[in-house]
């Protein structure tokens, strides 16, 4: 029988075996009808029904239920839990069937027969304690029992858990009463949860006796505990046995049971298994120990959020990648690859002025004192000003030990140089930029304004060129991270300085062809990254880092390619490069730091690129004889780590 919205009755008898089927448009009449079961039952809406009438689950039964022989409720959706809100009374046999969750709230104190648990979960009494269950229960095999009410009618009546059952008290946190005896069967299951914010845990009150007899307890994971207290979680006026074996959900915590006479406390227990034993990357090993090494009595939130992490090993993994900070030694490999930049300016500068291979075709400010000079080639005698406006973007892929790095930057670089001892250019140059970092799989980010002086020297001795640099960059960093652990959740900010201070020399020999001009070269380079040490704010996962410096030198071989051509009426001009760089030193950055309380670590980011590819490629344009416009890029690709950049000119001569 199925009853929808044009079905209203005050009372129901169902019997014979037959079922009531309901939806959650049935209006079973009047709620001060009764429902009478006398082998019979009431199934309300699954997911898997197919009636003509369906529309959607049921969530509340308003009727009052008598039970005259065996009757039955039928909770058949997984996830939508049904309450009941009358009372139940007779003194037949309630079954609770089907997989769904059944709510008992009424005060049915005054049912007088047996409940049977056989399937799904049946609680009893809600969160504030409502609802009262008469008589006397059995939870079967895969059944769960649980609720904050009250289940019996004192004396003679028996909680019985079999094989298989489960006893959950609590609508998550919560206190089951048993006005009668508890009976726990070998095989049987004691489920519990606790709340330290609160001193609570799930427990359950025995008005008689509770018998243990090889009964497996089981502390879950849906409780944030704490790990030095002791937890009541059964009382009882006699207590006889004990569990049989323990179990939880924790990776480093191991319950154990403290039994007294009338009383069983919880207490969870710190095991022998390291917290780097779960780890898999170097990174992951040295932030597990120095989280280890706080120790479990400092009652530390950090150790203590690691320590009751559940026994899920990519989880736990994931943690100890949150915590590592890994962004503070990423970051020097995004600074050290943006090195580059200025040296390649003041290196692109001297090849301009000597009218070398893949030079522009005019300084973008020149002005020589004899006004009759003033469409000098760039060589010509006198000061010279240019200056440059990059971006850049960076792309450091992750490895088996540190995460990705996305950077970028943008800025504007100046300078001036002079003629010297009749075959010699020297020149300064000053510059800003402000790079950007970000880590998304460590859920960190940075920024870093930067502000230079470089000092540059060249000379040309026929066909052999050389080119050389220093300059110093000022770095003001700051980074953000977030660590989300159960019992943690931090938002972790730093801000300190560093400084790169480079030096580079480069030698190139030029050959003509026709009107092709080719320039084999080689360049070294040297760069130190000097970093400060810093603290970050915002928790118990905040980093203390030390400082520290990297020592990276680069060499650099390859080909240079330039032509003169004509566009229609303007002069232009085409360049390239192709070459390959190599990398030693300390490519793999790193930085040692430690939590409040521990031990320090050392962990690595990302490498700057240890053999790389690199391109460029340029055109300029003479609007005028005292104008030029030019545009190249740049790139470089190995090892993990590409580089893309472009450089925007306006070249203007006085």
């Amino acid at each position: 029988m199925c009853v929808d919205d044009h079905e209203r009755f005050r009372d129901i008898v169902v019997t014979a075996g037959k079922t009531v089927a309901i939806d959650e448009s049935a209006a079973l009449g009047s709620t001060d009808g009764l429902i009478t079961l006398d082998n019979g039952g009431i199934r309300t809406a699954g997911p898997d029904d197919d009636w003509a009438q369906w529309t959607g689950p049921i969530t509340s039964i308003d009727k009052a239920i008598r039970f005259d022989g065996q009757g039955w409720i039928d909770v058949s959706h997984p996830t939508v839990p049904v309450t009941a809100l009358k009372t139940f009374s007779g003194d037949g046999t309630f079954e609770k069937r089907g997989v769904g969750t059944l709510l008992l709230t009424a005060d049915s104190s005054g049912f007088a027969g047996t409940t049977l648990v056989n399937e799904g979960k049946l609680l009893v009494g809600d969160e504030n304690g409502l609802g009262k269950l008469g008589g006397s229960m059995t939870v079967n095999d895969g059944a769960v029992l649980g609720g904050s009410g009250t289940i019996g009618s004192g004396a003679g009546s028996l909680v019985a858990i079999a094989a298989g059952g489960t006893l959950s008290p609590g609508n998550s946190i919560g206190t089951l009463t048993i006005d009668g005896d508890l009976a726990f069967a070998s095989g049987s299951i004691f489920a519990v949860e606790v709340d330290p914010e609160t001193g609570r845990s799930d427990a359950v009150t025995v008005t008689g006796k509770a018998s243990l007899d090889g009964t497996l307890a089981h502390v879950g994971f849906d409780g944030v505990y704490d790990p030095r207290s002791t937890y009541t979680v059964l009382s009882a006026g006699e207590i006889e046995g004990q569990f049989a074996s323990v179990t939880s959900d924790f990776a480093f915590l191991t319950p154990d049971f403290i039994y007294g006479a009338s009383e069983i406390g919880l207490k969870l227990q710190r095991n022998d298994r390291d917290f780097a034993s779960l780890a898999q990357t170097a990174n992951q090993a040295a932030v597990a120990a120095s989280v280890e090494s706080i120790g479990f009595t400092a009652g530390n939130q950090l150790y203590d959020a690691i320590v009751m992490l559940p026994d899920d090993p990519d989880f736990i993994r994931n943690g100890f990648d949150q915590l590592s900070g890994e962004i503070h030694a990423s970051v020097k490999s995004a600074l050290i690859e943006e090195s580059g930049i200025v040296r390649g300016a003041e290196a692109d500068r001297l090849r301009a002025a000597f009218g070398t291979v893949g030079a522009s075709s005019a300084p973008v400010l020149a002005y020589g004192p004899d006004g009759a000079n003033l469409a000098a080639p760039d060589q010509a005698d006198g000061i010279a000003a240019w200056g440059s406006a990059f971006g850049a973007w960076n792309k450091f892929d992750g490895n088996a030990n540190a995460a990705g790095l996305d950077s970028a930057t943008g800025g504007l670089l100046v300078g001036v140089d002079i003629p010297v001892a009749e075959t010699w250019r020297v020149g300064a140059l000053a510059g800003y930029s402000h790079s950007s970092f970000d880590s998304d799989d460590r859920a960190s980010s940075g920024s870093s304004d930067n502000y230079s002086l470089g000092l540059y020297a060249g000379s040309q001795w026929g066909g052999l060129g050389f080119r050389s640099g220093l300059a110093y960059t000022w770095h003001q960093i700051d980074t953000s991270r977030s660590v989300f652990i159960p019992d943690l959740t931090n938002a972790l900010d730093s801000s300190y300085d560093a400084g790169t201070f480079q030096a580079f020399g480069e030698l190139g020999y030029q050959f003509d062809l026709s009107d092709v001009q080719l320039e084999p070269f080689a360049n070294l380079a040297y760069v130190n990254l000097d970093s400060d040490g810093y603290s970050e704010t915002g928790g118990a996962a905040a980093l203390n880092g030390a400082s520290g410096s990297s020592d990276t030198t680069f060499t650099t071989v390859g080909l240079r390619v330039s032509s003169d051509f004509m566009l229609g009426q303007t002069k232009a001009k085409a360049s390239g490069m192709i070459g390959w760089r190599h990398a030693f030193g300390d490519i793999t950055p790193s930085v040692t730091q430690a939590f409040a309380g521990s031990t320090p670590f050392t962990i690595t980011g990302v490498a700057v690129a240890e053999d790389a590819a690199v391109v460029e490629a340029g055109l300029d344009f003479d609007l005028s004889p005292n104008t030029t416009i030019g545009v190249s890029y740049q790139g470089q690709f190995g090892d993990d780590v590409s580089y893309n950049g472009v450089n925007a000119r306006l070249q203007v001569k006085f």
